[in-house]
């Protein structure tokens, strides 16, 4: 079975890790190393997509870690995006 799945990034938080000077000591700076984005289901619709897997207000999270730098600021929060999940075929 395959589920569509309405929803709704939370928030994006950008992580990184230290720039080291010439003598390895940490510096202020940073840089992105990964962004993890929180998903939530959207349940304020009434006629919502989600009401094929939920029969009350939707549930759950999906999180995702970011580390290809092309993908970054893929997500903006606020904002709703669908979601297929459908079984490979495969066992792990």
């Amino acid at each position: 079975m395959t589920m569509l799945v309405k929803v709704r990034c939370e928030w994006v938080k950008t992580l990184g890790a230290p720039v080291y000077d010439e003598s390895d000591y940490p510096t202020d700076e940073h840089h992105t190393t990964c962004e993890l984005v929180h998903l939530v289901p959207v349940s304020r619709d009434k006629h919502e997509v989600n009401s094929v897997w939920a029969d009350a207000v939707p549930n759950g999270l999906l999180e995702l870690h970011i580390t290809n730098k092309a993908a970054f600021r893929a997500f903006t929060p606020g904002r709703c995006y669908m979601v297929s999940i459908a079984g490979c075929g495969e066992e792990d």
